[in-house]
C-alpha cells in the first residue's frame, strides 16, 4: 500500500471514530449531575466496607487443608482493603467446637460437627492484625455448647475468646449466633427453641462477654432475608421471627445487624428456595431486592432499637456459595455496588460482603489462584474513592437505568465522589458535569463483558502485577466536563474541586429571580398588596420586600424616619424545589393610610427586592423596579 493510500485510510478510520463518538454522544439519553449543591444525607463507618471468610473454609479439612492465612499474594489484596471489619462466621458456626488443644483434629465433641483448632485460631487473628482488620466472630449458639435443660453453655466460647485475648487481638465485634429467624435450618435448633429461649440465651452470653472480652461490641440478631419478607424460606417458620425477637433483645445490641442476598443459588441445600436470579441481572426490579430488607430492619431498629446503629454482617449476589457464570463475573459488580450505595445512603454503618476469598463463586478473589475477580476491583475502588460523609447528588434528566451515589472523597477537602451505574445492556448515557468541580473531573469508567472474569479501567485490563500486588488504578480526565458511559459500565467519577458545602467547601448562594406584573396603584391601595413572581433555583425561602425613595415617601406624607429608602411593604413565599411563584407583599398600614389620604396621582415608582435563604444555602438578591400607573 502507498504512503498516501495509508494516510487516506488514516483519515478515515479517523473520521469514522469520531463520527461514532459523536453519534454516541448524540443518542445517548443526556443527565445533569449537580454535586457542588448536594445533600449531606448521612455518615457510614470508615470501615463501611467490610468482608469475611466463612468459618467452613477454616474447619472443613475433606477437602484439603484449611485456609491458608499465609500466603503472602493473599495479604497483598487484602491489606489495601484496611480499615475493615473481618468476620470469621457463617452458618456452620453453630456446629463449630474451639479445640484449645490442637489436637482433636475432625473428631469433634458430644453434638458438634467442626473443629477450630488453636493453630487455625491464631492463624487468622494473626493475618487479621498484620492486614489492619479488626475482628468480628460469631459465637456458638447451636446445639453443642448446650447445658442438659438447653440452656445455653459458655465454656468453649470463654476459651475462644481467652486465646484472642492471649494473643493481643481481642474480637472488636461479637455476634451470637447465626442467622437465628432461621436457626431450625441452618443451626438445627430444635423447632421449640423460640425467641424468648433466644433472649435467654443472649442474656447468658452478655454475661460472658462482660468478663472474657468487655470491649467487644455485641451486633444481632443477624437474620437472613432476602428481599424484606419475614420468612424467606419456603414461607414458613423456620426459626422465631424478627419481629419476635428483637422487642426482647433489641436494647442489648450496639448495632442491629442483618443478613441480605437477592436470591439463592444452586447448591443442593438450596434447590427449590426463591427468589431465583432473573433473566436479565441488570434488571430494576433484581437491584432493588435489597430495600426491601433494608427498609424493614430499620422499622424494627426504629421500633425497638432507637438510636443504635444498622449493620449489614453479611451479604453477598447469591446465597449459598452463588451461581458460576454470575456471581464471579462483571454482571455480579452491578448488584454489589448499587448494594452498596443503597445501604450508604439508607443508614448502614457497615456492609461486610460475603467472602474476600474462597472457593465459592461469590468470593472476591479465587483463593486456589489468588485472582481478584470482578467483585474486588468494584470494592477496591470504592474503598479508595467513596468516603465516610454520604451526600445525595442532584441529577436532572436522564433515563431510568442511570443510578447515582456520592460521597465525600476520602481525604480531599470539598471533593465529591460519584459512582454511576448504567445498567442498560444496550444504550449508552450521557453526563454533564454541573458546578465548579468539572472542570478538574477525573473518571474511573469500568467495562468487560457481562459474563466474564476480567475487567477493564479505562481501557486497561486489571490484572495482579508479578509482585502479586493489585494493579494501581488510575484515573482519566473528563474532558470538557461531559462524559458518555456505555452499555452496561459503571464509573466512579472524583471532582477534586466541588466546592461542595456538604464536604466542606463554601456555603453555595441560593439564586433568586424577581419579576413584579402590571399592577394599578387605586389596585394596590383598595386590596392593599403588591404581586412579584419570585424565582428560585433550589427548594427554600422568597423573602420579598416593596420600597420607594425617600422623596416619594415625604411628598405622599410617609414618615420616612432617616431612611433613604422606605419599606411599605412585605412578603414571603415558600418553594419546595427550584420553579417561580407568585408572592403577595402586604402593605405597611401607615403606607396604605398615606396612599389613600393623599390622592397620589402621580407616578409612583416602588423597587421589588427579593432575597433567598434556605438552611445550608447562602442568600442571594435580586431586584425590580416596578411604576403604578393610576
Amino acid at each position: 500500500m502507498s504512503g498516501r493510500a495509508s494516510l487516506t485510510v488514516a483519515m478515515a478510520v479517523t473520521v469514522a471514530s469520531a463520527l461514532a463518538s459523536a453519534w454516541i454522544a448524540a443518542v445517548a439519553p443526556a443527565a445533569t449531575l449537580d454535586v457542588q449543591r448536594a445533600e449531606p444525607i448521612g455518615t457510614v463507618s470508615p470501615r463501611f466496607l467490610s468482608f469475611g471468610i466463612d468459618i467452613s473454609q477454616m474447619t472443613e479439612r475433606s477437602s484439603g487443608s484449611p485456609f491458608d492465612f499465609d500466603r503472602p499474594g493473599l495479604m497483598k489484596l487484602v491489606a489495601p482493603l484496611a480499615p475493615a471489619y473481618i468476620r470469621f462466621s457463617g452458618t456452620k458456626i453453630d456446629s463449630t467446637y474451639y479445640d484449645p488443644t490442637g489436637t482433636l483434629g475432625d473428631d469433634p465433641p458430644g453434638a458438634y460437627k467442626y473443629v477450630l483448632g488453636r493453630d487455625e485460631w491464631d492463624d487468622a487473628l494473626g493475618f487479621s492484625a498484620a492486614a489492619g482488620l479488626d475482628v468480628n466472630v460469631g459465637i456458638n449458639a447451636g446445639p453443642g455448647p448446650r447445658n442438659p435443660d438447653y440452656t445455653w453453655n459458655p465454656d468453649n466460647a470463654a476459651e475462644l475468646l481467652q486465646r484472642a485475648a492471649d494473643d493481643d487481638h481481642p474480637p472488636a465485634v461479637l455476634s451470637f449466633g447465626n442467622e437465628p429467624n432461621i436457626t431450625y435450618y441452618g443451626a438445627e435448633n430444635p423447632t421449640d427453641y423460640d425467641a424468648a429461649d433466644y433472649a435467654r440465651d443472649v442474656e447468658d452470653f452478655l454475661d460472658l462477654k462482660a468478663s472474657a472480652s468487655p470491649g467487644s461490641k455485641f451486633i444481632g440478631p443477624g437474620p437472613f432475608f432476602s428481599t424484606g419478607e419475614e420468612r424467606p424460606l419456603f414461607g414458613a417458620s423456620f426459626g422465631p421471627d424478627v419481629s419476635e425477637i428483637m422487642p426482647l433483645t433489641g436494647g442489648l445490641y450496639d448495632a442491629v445487624s442483618f443478613h441480605q442476598y437477592p436470591a439463592f443459588g444452586d447448591s443442593a441445600k438450596c434447590l427449590g428456595l426463591t427468589p431465583r436470579l432473573p433473566d436479565d441481572r441488570l434488571s430494576a426490579e433484581f437491584l432493588d431486592r435489597v430495600d426491601g430488607a433494608i427498609a424493614y430492619m430499620r422499622s424494627q431498629r426504629d421500633a425497638n432499637a432507637p438510636g443504635k446503629p444498622l449493620w449489614v454482617d453479611e451479604f453477598g449476589n447469591t446465597a449459598c456459595g452463588g451461581v458460576v457464570g454470575y456471581s464471579n463475573t462483571f454482571a455480579a459488580s452491578f448488584y454489589y455496588l448499587n448494594a452498596l450505595g443503597a445501604m450508604a445512603a439508607n443508614g448502614v454503618d457497615v456492609a461486610s460482603r460475603w467472602t474476600i476469598s474462597g472457593p465459592q463463586p461469590y468470593a472476591l478473589i479465587d483463593d486456589a489462584t489468588l485472582t481478584p475477580r470482578p467483585d474486588y476491583w468494584a470494592a477496591l475502588l470504592w474503598h479508595d474513592l467513596m468516603g465516610s460523609t454520604i451526600v445525595q447528588p442532584r441529577v436532572a434528566g436522564g433515563p431510568e437505568n442511570l443510578r447515582t451515589f456520592a460521597s465525600c472523597t476520602p481525604g480531599a477537602g470539598d471533593s465529591v465522589t460519584t459512582l454511576a451505574l448504567n445498567t442498560s445492556s444496550s444504550d449508552p448515557v450521557s453526563l454533564d458535569l454541573a458546578g465548579p468541580g468539572a472542570s478538574g473531573a477525573r473518571i474511573y469508567e469500568m467495562t468487560g463483558d457481562l459474563g466474564s472474569e476480567t475487567v477493564a479501567l479505562n481501557g486497561t485490563e486489571l490484572t495482579v502485577g508479578g509482585d502479586g500486588n493489585p494493579h494501581e488504578l488510575q484515573s482519566s480526565p473528563v474532558s470538557g466536563g461531559s462524559l458518555t458511559l456505555p452499555a452496561a459500565s459503571y464509573a466512579f467519577i472524583v471532582e477534586p474541586e466541588a466546592g461542595s458545602f456538604a464536604c466542606g467547601g463554601p456555603m453555595v448562594p441560593l439564586r433568586v429571580g424577581v419579576a413584579a406584573p402590571r399592577q394599578t396603584l387605586a389596585g394596590v391601595t383598595r386590596t392593599g398588596s403588591i404581586e412579584a413572581v419570585c424565582t428560585l433555583d433550589d427548594a427554600g425561602r422568597c423573602n420579598l420586600e416593596a420600597r420607594i425613595t425617600a422623596r416619594l415617601a415625604r411628598r405622599i406624607g410617609l414618615d420616612r424616619g432617616g431612611e433613604k429608602r422606605v419599606r411599605i411593604a412585605r412578603g414571603a413565599v415558600d418553594l419546595d424545589r427550584a420553579g417561580r411563584a407568585t408572592g403577595e407583599l402586604k402593605l405597611a398600614s401607615a403606607a396604605r393610610r398615606a396612599l389613600l389620604e393623599s390622592h397620589w396621582r402621580g407616578r409612583f415608582r416602588t423597587r421589588i427586592v427579593a432575597s433567598s435563604s434556605a438552611p445550608d444555602r447562602a442568600s442571594g438578591e435580586a431586584s425590580t423596579r416596578l411604576r403604578l400607573r393610576r
